[in-house]
């Protein structure tokens, strides 16, 4: 077998089989995340028991999507932070060598 192969792995999500295709080193994310779907799911459903199962898991994609819309956003905060300081730093150091004897 191959050392970067997919690997064959079935989820469980919305009480529904799927079998995906994986790299290894990705398989314990995806377990993760369609252990964090189900759960988000079975969250919703308990607050609104009578709501329609694709209602919920269409919901549920919203959810995640502004979460993962958020993360992004402050990482790039954090980026544009970095490269803000790294400048700063730089110019210092440059005045720094220029008025050095």
């Amino acid at each position: 077998m191959e050392e970067n192969a997919p690997i064959s792995i079935a989820v469980i999500l919305a009480g529904k089989p799927f079998r995906l295709n994986v790299q290894p080193e990705e398989e314990e994310t995806v377990r993760a995340a369609a252990k964090a779907v189900n759960e988000r799911l079975s969250q919703f459903q308990l607050q609104y028991p009578r709501a329609d199962r694709q209602d919920a898991l269409i919901l549920v994609a919203l959810q995640f999507a502004r979460e993962a819309l958020t993360a992004r956003q402050a990482l790039q905060d954090d980026v544009d932070t970095m490269q803000d300081l790294t400048g700063f730093l730089d110019a210092i150091l440059n005045e720094a060598t220029m008025s050095a004897p």
